[in-house]
């Protein structure tokens, strides 16, 4: 019996590896070169979600700047070369973002398909509410809320925390109630967030629903989403409102999905910024003093001394002003993030690289750009945190053809082209005040002597968050 069934799986494995290779060789005959494993439907999935920023490295050192890789039943182009990614970034029309949008949305939070008009319109929404129209409302709210909070922190004898648990509920409760309304349910809202943020990358995977419903992964992922069911609350952002209101009007939509529409927001509010923040903090803590006296006097000088009543004064109008703080912040993102964005090539496409070689790009064939934060050719001691290494970058720089090109190209911590992560002003204007709140009200030491490990399985799409450990740091009030 046992032979049977033996010989059963080895002519199943046998006749999917045969369809397996046909499919390859129809897929290589113009394209990239192809990199398929040996496992069907799996392909190079296990190596690859291993530590994803080394593979493609190796891939690209042997295949070059273009290849096709082969992961959990979809064929994926890997595209390396700075001057590349960014011709694709500039052409919106056959290399779309908002399909692969939907797909990841379908994937991670089994959103329902909305029609193109209503779907661009809450794009636009979140676009303009986050970049320009809600984007100084949200900033106060988030100072004051982070003002309130820290006077509960304050303590005259030095006092141990966990930084990353203590940055987590700061940044997740202040971020949630300017977003969602003052009085929203953050404290569960945040409580479910921590486990969804850390299956993430799974939930969101081409694993097959069926394997994820089983496994409890989505119950995980709605748990989550059951705090954003009810109406948000009046003075939470404006285009939350129309979102709530067009998948309320879908007809036979579950509470669950509602839910699931609205709490992407928070996720994609929290997850990067929390991590980031954390970062931002360890690397300019472990500073020389004489740094970080430096970057202390920029705040005084640009924001002034604390008033009488403890407050500093941080208009929203100043922080862009803040350049040092600001070229932290970006050098953690470069260090910390190894960017992978995605685009859909829409119709079957003849690309020229950089090189000088044609390719044959499939009809809605995944595309993943990869950015260069770790290349020494762009980045000198690409692994080294270097404080003010973004107060002196150019403009423009170099290419490894001679030919120069944006700075853009080459760093891409928000992505690029016209589909940058809309909530990156917010995002930073609230790292920097909780950088010029810790320095100006609290004088602060590093404990853990090894830096904490990132977790590699979640680079591409996280900025590194923690594989396991803690950062703990000593703190008092400033005197």
């Amino acid at each position: 019996m046992i032979t049977e069934a033996f010989i059963l799986l080895a002519i199943i494995y046998v006749a999917l590896m045969l369809f397996f290779n046909k499919v390859h060789r129809k897929v290589i005959s113009k394209g990239p070169p192809l990199i398929c494993g040996y496992i069907p439907f799996v392909g190079i999935a296990v190596e690859y979600g291993m530590d994803p920023r080394a593979k493609i490295a190796q891939l690209s050192k042997k295949y070059g700047d273009i290849f096709t890789i082969y992961v959990m039943g979809q064929f994926i182009t890997v595209v390396t070369n700075p001057v590349d990614v960014a011709k694709i970034y500039s052409s919106p029309k056959t290399f779309n973002f908002f399909e692969v949008g939907i797909e990841f949305g379908n994937r991670a939070f089994t959103l329902p398909r909305m029609d193109d008009q209503t779907n661009n319109t809450l794009i636009h929404d979140i676009h303009h509410g986050l970049q320009s129209q809600e984007l100084p409302v949200l900033t106060e709210r988030a100072n004051t809320f982070i003002q309130r909070d820290f006077k509960n922190f304050r303590s005259k004898d030095w006092k141990k925390v966990n930084l990353v648990e203590w940055v987590g509920d700061i940044i997740s409760s202040v971020t949630l109630r300017a977003v969602y309304g003052e009085n929203c349910n953050f404290k569960e809202m945040a409580k479910t967030f921590f486990p969804f943020d850390d299956k993430f990358a799974i939930i969101a995977s081409n694993i097959p629903f069926a394997v994820k419903k089983k496994t409890g992964l989505f119950d995980i992922r709605d748990s989550f989403a059951t705090n954003f069911v009810p109406r948000p609350e009046d003075d939470a952002c404006l285009f939350l409102h129309k979102r709530y209101d067009a998948f309320k009007g879908i007809k036979d939509l579950s509470s669950i999905q509602l839910g699931n529409a609205m709490s992407i927001i928070g996720w994609a509010a929290l997850t990067n910024t929390i991590t980031t923040t954390v970062w931002t903090i360890y690397h300019l803590l472990k500073q020389p003093q004489s740094v970080r006296d430096e970057v202390l006097d920029e705040i005084r000088d640009v924001l002034g001394e604390r008033s009488d009543g403890g407050a500093l004064e941080i208009p929203y109008e100043q922080l862009s002003n803040l350049k040092k703080v600001d070229a932290i912040v970006s050098e953690s993102l470069r260090l910390h993030f190894g960017v992978l964005s995605s685009r859909m090539c829409m119709k079957k496409h003849n690309f020229e690289s950089s090189s000088g070689r044609s390719y044959e790009l499939p009809a809605r064939g995944l595309m993943l750009l990869a950015s260069s934060h770790h290349d020494p050719h762009f980045f000198k001691d690409p692994e080294t945190f270097i404080w003010d290494r973004f107060l002196h970058m150019p403009s423009s720089v170099i290419a490894k053809n001679g030919k120069s090109i944006p700075l853009s190209s080459v760093y891409l911590p928000f992505g690029g082209g016209a589909n940058l992560c809309p909530g990156r002003f917010f995002a930073k204007n609230e790292i920097k005040i909780m950088v010029c709140l810790l320095l100006t009200s609290f004088d602060m030491k590093v404990e853990t002597e090894e830096e904490p490990e990132t977790d590699k399985m979640k680079w591409t799409l996280q900025v590194g968050p923690f594989k396991e450990g803690n950062i703990e740091i000593r703190y008092k009030n400033k005197e």
